[in-house]
């Protein structure tokens, strides 16, 4: 799993960009700045969950 930059984490949790972006402002949601962009955990996401297991 990657970092998503905010309008990936908007399509992955149906909000829109500009909520994610104030979630991020008001501390709602943690957020690492790189090369100009703001980087999003999935699992830090509303709604966010977890992959699936492999099948072993």
């Amino acid at each position: 799993m990657h970092l998503q930059t905010i309008p990936e984490a908007a399509r992955t949790c149906g909000r829109s960009p500009r909520e994610i972006r104030l979630m991020i402002e008001d501390g709602r949601l943690g957020a690492v700045r790189h090369g100009g962009r703001w980087l999003i955990d999935p699992l830090d996401l509303p709604g966010g969950e977890a992959p699936p297991l492999a099948a072993e």
